[in-house]
């Protein structure tokens, strides 16, 4: 499964890192958009006893995530942990479990080949209009 997702939280515990994001665009997989997901990673743990940190984003930053369609389990309901962005009813939400891969969308080695996978082409115009091409009496 692919998505296209934006993170809006991280939540860092001894036990590991779990990252809350809302679905973009589902690109492989069936997670409809505006779907609520969370995976887990054990990156980046704090230090045994420690207070959990939260940080929460309010940047619009997209990252790709690559996850196996047979770890994804839908959540009934949306859990407490949602929150701030369980405030639309209806909204469904899903774990994708603890091995879940994701890149920011950029320019980085992980972002190319992201883009080598998914076979995201520069937009570029196949066809023009009649009425957009030149017209040479318009003086333009």
């Amino acid at each position: 499964m692919v998505l296209s997702v934006i993170i809006y939280k991280i939540v860092s515990t001894d036990q590991g890192t779990t990252h809350y994001a809302r679905v973009v665009q589902s690109l492989r997989g069936d997670i409809p958009v505006e779907a609520l997901v969370k995976w887990n990673g054990h990156a980046n743990k704090l230090p045994k006893g420690s207070t959990p940190k939260t940080e929460l984003y309010s940047s619009c930053n997209l990252s790709y995530v690559l996850a196996s369609s047979k770890e994804v389990k839908k959540l009934l309901n949306t859990p407490e942990d949602f929150t701030p962005a369980d405030s639309i009813y209806g909204l469904d939400s899903y774990s994708l479990g603890d091995h879940v891969r994701y890149f920011p969308m950029t320019e980085s080695d992980p972002g190319r080949a992201m883009k080598k996978l998914l076979h995201i082409e520069p937009a570029k115009i196949t066809a023009e209009s009649e009425a957009a091409r030149f017209k040479p009496e318009s003086g333009k």
